[in-house]
């Protein structure tokens, strides 16, 4: 019987552009639901930048096809999503942001694909990482 050896890669590749487009949905919902609560608070505690990069349902937007690609688009969610969750939890922020069960999902999911190092958010999932759990 003939092994394909190809499925591996085929299924690393479909795995790491799952994994991105979960960041990046968490992150877009995240937005979504604080521009109906919260709109004037989100307008002083985000970038420009994110109006054009979540505008559109991150599945409608072609992926990189490239690994480094890839890695670069989770690296800048990743960086997107620190910022704003660092917003939600200052001190000068209401308590009840905290709260948004849209926020507590973006937390949890950036608690499972990232990590800080040196001050600078890491894919868990980056092939730069040594300590990587995945061979993608």
């Amino acid at each position: 019987m003939c092994t394909r050896t190809d499925s591996t890669h085929v299924l690393g590749a479909i795995r790491a552009v799952t994994r991105l487009e979960c960041v990046g949905e968490t992150l877009r919902a995240a937005l979504n639901t604080l521009a109906l609560v919260a709109p004037d608070w989100l307008l002083s505690n985000t970038d420009e930048k994110w109006v054009k990069r979540y505008h559109t349902r991150i599945e409608d937007y072609h992926q990189p096809k490239s690994k480094n690609k890839r890695e670069e688009l989770a690296n800048i969610y990743g960086e997107d999503g620190l910022q704003l969750l660092n917003a939600v939890f200052e001190t000068s922020s209401p308590d009840w942001l905290r709260q948004i069960p849209a926020v507590e999902i973006l937390r949890c999911v950036w608690i499972q694909q990232y990590y800080l190092q040196d001050d600078k958010i890491r894919s868990l999932y980056s092939t730069r990482n040594p300590s990587s759990i995945s061979n993608d």
